[in-house]
């Protein structure tokens, strides 16, 4: 006697399931336009053979967490994307190289806030350096790579 009403209250509360899993999906997947300071230092040769400590900083975007990670000679670490779909590594160091040389087949070149970084995309990767500041990012998932080109071009020596 009562199952038409009880088919509508199913329908009813499937309606609400389907809406509330919806706004869950979009406030997880939400970044803002915030981002948050982070500083590096690092060991650089000068010409002269002598070593040269220099800082850098730059806007991390908030839908990235950070993890430093133990590195033998240099700074490790990995910024994460808020769904882990990404990581972008980074090495930083007087030892960590170039991983990108200049005149690398595919380089480009990009100018953060004061020093030029190159870039290339190699085995479904995006290696980064900075020759100036020893200083490497790999981003693992290329999908983001817009977005972190933005994010290096602020890197400031202070």
């Amino acid at each position: 006697m009562h199952y038409p009403m009880i088919r509508v209250l199913s329908a009813i509360l499937l309606i609400a399931m389907i809406i509330t899993a919806s706004c869950m999906k979009s406030t997880i997947n939400h970044c803002s336009e915030s981002s948050f300071p982070i500083e590096f230092n690092t060991s650089v040769a000068e010409e002269n053979g002598d070593f040269a400590e220099l800082t850098f900083k730059m806007q991390m975007s908030d839908c990235f967490s950070h993890q430093t990670l133990q590195g033998i000679d240099s700074q490790e670490g990995v910024f994460i994307y808020q769904d882990s779909s990404s990581h972008l590594r980074y090495d930083i160091g007087f030892l960590a190289g170039e991983n990108v040389q200049e005149g690398e087949e595919g380089a480009i070149t990009e100018n953060a806030v004061d020093t030029p970084f190159r870039y290339l995309e190699r085995n479904d990767e995006l290696i980064f350096t900075f020759p100036a500041l020893s200083a490497n990012f790999v981003l693992e998932n290329i999908s983001l790579k817009n977005e972190i080109i933005d994010i290096l071009k602020t890197v400031d020596i202070q």
